[in-house]
């Protein structure tokens, strides 16, 4: 379960989130899901103002998780 990778993360590597999302659906899926909170941080494209597949929302991510390009791994749908 998602719950159980994120566990088994933390104190491993940092565990971020990046949505593509709206407020309305960001809302519900902090207070539906309680994982989101394990997120530090869990960044919505309507919050950074960006989409993905664009490159400046990773750019984003990246420059807010303060971390090395070559550090990232990501992980999609």
């Amino acid at each position: 379960s998602t719950s159980r990778v994120i566990e088994a993360l933390q104190g491993r590597a940092q565990v971020a989130c990046l949505s593509n999302t709206n407020s309305i659906h960001w809302r519900k899926l902090l207070a539906d899901y309680p994982f989101m909170q394990a997120f530090r941080p869990a960044l919505a494209s309507q919050e950074l103002g960006l989409a993905k597949p664009a490159p400046a929302i990773y750019e984003r991510a990246r420059e807010i998780l303060n971390c090395d390009p070559a550090a990232c791994v990501f992980f999609d749908d």
